[in-house]
Parts: structure tokens; sequence; C-alpha cells
């Protein structure tokens, strides 16, 4: 659609004769080519509609289409040459890397990185919930938020497949060579920066926290 309204503007600016086919193209940030092909159609009388059938045919079927789809989702972590070498092997369909990444783009498929969380026990998702039941009704004058966050010495990033505007997460095992950093903050105010290697537990929180 933007293409024709692109063409349209081209046959407006070559009816009036007042610019040369040059200065079309930059006005219109166009090749020159295209340009030349709109004024040959204007000269022949032709339609500047797009042709039905005309261009190169879709290389992908529907079903190779579905296959490609199948392999994201059960693998989010394959790769476009793996795809185009599993199509080649099951079903001799030979296709390059940019088709199928272009394929994957119109099905809405992106690979971003997937954001590491540590696996939750179902023992210690009930100790949160019961945790959160007791304390929900506390003041936040009463109470210090604190956070931590970890810098892995050897990251585990990986890009995995999903739909666009979804999030990515990868669970990630416990206790990796890692650099910790916690802070805290209250209604008093802020606490200062706490750096640390070892895994963060009470024992070690009421050591800092005393040492405060």
């Amino acid at each position: 659609m933007e293409q024709f309204i692109k063409r349209d503007e081209i046959r407006i600016l070559l009816q009036g004769g007042k610019h040369t086919v040059n200065q079309i193209a930059t006005i219109l940030g166009v090749g020159r080519a295209i340009v030349f092909r709109v004024q040959k159609t204007l000269k022949e009388g032709t339609n500047l509609l797009h042709k039905k059938g005309a261009g190169r045919p879709a290389i992908l079927r529907n079903l190779i289409k579905h296959s490609i789809a199948q392999y994201v989702r059960h693998d989010k972590k394959k790769t476009i040459r793996g795809i185009v070498t599993n199509l080649e092997e099951k079903s001799g369909t030979k296709v390059s890397k940019s088709t199928i990444g272009r394929c994957l783009q119109e099905m809405e498929y992106s690979k971003p990185w997937a954001t590491p969380v540590p696996m939750l026990s179902e023992k210690n998702r009930l100790l949160r919930i019961e945790w959160g039941k007791k304390n929900e009704n506390i003041h936040w004058c009463h109470a210090v938020f604190a956070d931590e966050a970890s810098f892995w010495l050897k990251p585990g990033r990986v890009r995995l497949w999903t739909k666009r505007n979804r999030k990515v997460i990868q669970p990630t095992t416990k206790h990796s060579a890692k650099l910790h950093i916690w802070a805290a903050f209250s209604s008093m105010g802020t606490f200062p920066l706490c750096f640390f290697r070892r895994n963060m537990d009470a024992t070690f929180f009421v050591t800092y926290w005393n040492g405060i």
C-alpha cells in the first residue's frame, strides 16, 4: 500500500511537468528507476496498481510455515541454521536463512535475550504467600524495602524464540559463580550498599544488619 502511495505521488509530480526525474527521486526519497517505470506506464496508459500474481512466487507453502512455527515452539533455542537443516532433511525444502528469518518475522516471532530467574520450589512459593498474608497490613513506615542484584561471572544468557511483546525468562540453577549487591531503604533513608560473593542466608543477613 505504501509503495502504491509513492507511485501515486510520482504520477502527480510527473503530470505537473515542473520537475525532472532526478528532482522527483530526490523529493520523494526513491530511486530513479521507479520514477522511470511510473513515467513509462503513464506514456503507455497502463494501470499503476500491482498486477495480481506479478512478482516472484512465494517459496514457503503454508505447511512449511507451520513446520517452522513448530520448530521454535518446541525448541525456543533453535537457530535459523538448524531450521534450514531440518527442513532440507525432513521435507527436501531448500531455503535460505534470510527467508526463514522473514517468515518468522511475519508470524511475529522474535528471539530476545531471556531473563534468568531462579527456580522456586512449591514449598518456597507457599512460604512466600504465607509471609505476604501475615504482613499485608504492616505500615510502610515500619518496613525496610530491600533488593539484591547479581552479576554472573560466567553469564548464562540465551536467546529464546517467542511471540512479540512477551516476557522471556530462563530458569537457572542456584549458587553459580557471581557477585551480589544488596541495598535497602526505609522511611528514614537509605542503607549503605553491601557487596558479597556468598549466598544471602539468614545468618549472613543478621551479621550484616548488626554491622550497619
